[in-house]
């Protein structure tokens, strides 16, 4: 009697395992099909939106990360580089890219020509040994000393005890 009761069980939950597998195929199925089907129409009205027709596909867009900067995108940077240097003396890399919406590697090329062609100043500061240089930004002034730095327009910091002025020396 008990042999016959385990293979009535072993029976019944086949039966039972393979109905809910049925079951979960199912609903894994229709699940796909309605995602399928929802991706579909906003493509489809995407397509309508930007002009495409039938099965056509809208034109690939150009990666803007693929161009080189136009002449006139090169010079409207620097101009809001030292309008927001001019604004906030001081600041450093992080926070130009945040406010000007430009990756850092972008914005440290137009820093260093900016830097070569005395419009702006850069000073470095260490943290301490071994660690990362801190740099922050300064506009140059026409008249406000500009000629007296050296070739390099990024000026090291000194700390305010080790800082001696020109005319003290003089």
């Amino acid at each position: 009697m008990t042999a016959q009761f385990e293979v009535d069980v072993r029976s019944a939950l086949e039966i039972f395992v393979a109905a809910i597998t049925s079951a979960a195929e199912r609903a894994a199925i229709e699940g796909l099909h309605s995602a399928f089907q929802r991706a579909f129409e906003r493509v489809t009205q995407a397509g309508h939106a930007m002009g495409a027709v039938g099965n056509e596909s809208p034109p690939p867009k150009e990666h803007a990360h693929r161009r080189a900067p136009a002449q006139i995108d090169r010079a409207a940077m620097r101009e809001r580089i030292v309008a927001f240097i001019r604004d906030n003396p001081g600041c450093n890399t992080t926070q130009l890219s945040r406010s000007l919406g430009a990756h850092r590697s972008r914005l440290r090329r137009q820093l260093r020509n900016l830097a070569d062609n005395r419009a702006i100043r850069i000073e470095e500061r260490s943290p301490g040994f071994g660690r990362q240089l801190h740099r922050t930004y300064f506009v140059v002034e026409p008249g406000n000393g500009a000629s007296a730095h050296t070739e390099a327009s990024i000026v090291p910091a000194e700390p305010e005890h080790l800082t001696t002025s020109v005319e003290a020396m003089a």
